[in-house]
């Protein structure tokens, strides 16, 4: 009878694994290139850029352990992480894609954030005093939080939304007030909780003051710069301007990114104009000299080229985007461009002579 009860264990564990790795990492699936007869397996990246898939590669593996309950491997990967070198050769940090990999797609049903609860829960119970278990337990909480609210406008969020949001936000910011005298202290720790501070609410001396703080921490840890920022657009709680005068102080903070700082902002909130440098006071020659240390730095990196790219045409620098074009070599990362379509048009645009 033993052999039987054993054998249906491991049928179980495999079954919620293969569902775990088709639902919730479609992210990643989606972002295979090339033939798909030859793509390994879940679509991994195989294209031209060695760096992004260096870190899908580590995506991936993280993800797997994390599907298949192996605790013991998620702890000792972050243990490496943070001894080793913290960054991947385009500038992001190892340990914000570490958290990231574990992420459930918005439009999953309710029972797969559901199972990833459970996943989270027997993570803590094996390590009750791993700060990484509980700063991705927060995470997800905070996932859940808005998954519950929806994407549409605050006027048309219904009341469970707004109840199920309020408590999976509580829920989130109790998991880190416990963990919070755990060590080592984590960066994510304070990217999380202002992720929180979006949902609830607070006000700008209290996210103000918890910026601050994660500043301390971690000078370099962009993606605070990148939050505050979103937490300043005027779609939340900021008025026009706003963002971009945080973004500009923020290149004057000693042991900061300076204007790599600056530009990895305007990165990260492209995507919400048409057109950056026309619909507000972003700088094109901060973000400028931003991409230019970027590409210094990290000169391994197609992606940095292809962001660099575009917001050359946006900025109507027709020079530099035919250079960038030409670097690229027809490689377009989907990520960064709408479609191939914007992605050809901007080239042919940068290819024409001036005028």
């Amino acid at each position: 009878m033993i052999r039987p009860f054993r054998s249906l264990l491991l049928f179980v564990s495999l079954l919620l694994s293969s569902i775990l790795w088709s639902g919730c990492n479609r992210e990643e699936a989606d972002s295979s290139e090339g033939d798909s007869s030859s793509a390994p397996a879940r679509g991994q990246y195989t294209g031209p850029d060695k760096v992004r898939a260096e870190i899908d590669a580590f995506r991936y593996k993280t993800r797997g352990y994390y599907n298949n309950r192996n605790f013991t491997a998620l702890e000792k990967s972050m243990e490496e992480i943070r001894a080793g070198s913290p960054l991947f050769p385009n500038g992001s940090w190892k340990l914000f894609h570490y958290y990231e990999s574990l992420e459930c797609a918005e439009d999953e049903k309710e029972s797969m954030w559901q199972l990833h609860e459970r996943i989270h829960k027997d993570w803590i119970a094996a390590f009750p005093k791993s700060i990484t278990a509980h700063v991705a337990y927060a995470d997800f909480l905070v996932s859940y939080a808005w998954q519950a609210r929806g994407s549409d406008w605050a006027n048309k969020v219904t009341q469970e939304g707004w109840r199920l949001m309020g408590e999976r936000l509580a829920a989130a910011h109790q998991v880190l007030a416990a963990a919070k005298p755990l060590t080592p202290q984590c960066p994510m720790w304070w990217k999380v909780e202002m992720r929180i501070a979006l949902g609830q609410q607070w006000n700008h001396a209290e996210y103000g003051k918890l910026y601050a703080e994660a500043k301390q921490v971690a000078p370099q840890f962009y993606y605070y710069d990148q939050s505050m920022a979103y937490y300043l657009m005027p779609r939340w709680y900021g008025k026009e301007g706003d963002w971009e005068k945080a973004a500009a102080a923020e290149m004057q903070r000693p042991q900061g990114l300076g204007a790599e700082g600056y530009a990895r902002v305007l990165i990260h909130l492209l995507g919400f104009y048409e057109n950056i440098f026309q619909q507000t006071k972003a700088s094109w020659p901060d973000a400028r000299a931003g991409m230019e240390a970027l590409r210094k730095k990290y000169p391994e990196s197609l992606e940095i080229v292809a962001q660099y790219c575009k917001m050359a045409c946006l900025a109507a620098d027709r020079p530099l985007a035919r250079s960038l074009f030409q670097q690229l070599n027809g490689t377009v990362d989907e990520r960064i461009w709408d479609d191939r379509n914007q992605f050809n048009q901007f080239r042919t645009w940068a290819m024409s002579k001036d005028g």
